[in-house]
Order: C-alpha cells, then structure tokens, then sequence
C-alpha cells in the first residue's frame, strides 16, 4: 500500500451545533429584512425577458381586425387576430381567445 491511501487526515469533531429557531419562530430567509449592503438580497429577484421582433410585430399589425391563418408548433390555428403585443398574439377562432406566443409561431398567412 502506498503512502497516499495510508494518511487519513484527522478533522476536528463539530463540538457546537448551530442554534435552532426557538417554538413558535422560523428562520427569516426574505430578501425584505436584509441590510441593502447584503449580496444576497439582490439574488433572489425575478427578472423576465421577452425577445422583441420588431419586423414581424409591424407585419402583424398590418393585418390586425383580419382573418389570418397562423402555423405554430403545435399546428394551425385560423381566426381573427385581435391583438398584436410584444410577446405574443390575440386570435379569435369560433369564439375562442387564443393567445399564442411569438416564439410558437413558424409563419401566418
């Protein structure tokens, strides 16, 4: 046996447990009560991203109040488009609302 698998170091026991929360209170883990100079609190906010197509919003408009045909990933979809807004479409087809999102869409007609 060599030497490398012979040496086990020897860590010092954990001679104190950390303290526990007393009957009735719970850890206060919100980003609301830390200090602003914490690095935490800004690690926890949501941040959303919508990826614009500028191009494609202006043909769309043009066609807004018509009836069109759209062909999405999951198929085709007719009806009256609605509304164009900056993530996705509104489409009525047999008075249903359809909302489908830009990045579903392969082309419309």
């Amino acid at each position: 046996m060599n030497s490398y698998y012979s040496y086990v170091p020897a860590w010092p026991a954990r001679t104190t447990s950390p303290a526990a929360p007393q009957f009735g209170l719970a850890w206060n883990t919100s980003s609301a009560n830390r200090s602003p100079g914490d690095g935490a609190s800004h690690s926890r906010e949501t941040k959303y991203v919508a990826i614009v197509k500028p191009k494609f919003m202006e043909h769309l408009k043009e066609y807004q109040g018509k009836k069109i045909t759209v062909m999405t990933t999951g198929g085709k979809v007719e009806g009256k488009l609605d509304g164009v807004f900056i993530d996705h479409l509104a489409l009525t087809s047999h008075d249903k609302k359809f909302h489908i999102l830009y990045h579903q869409i392969i082309y419309f007609v």
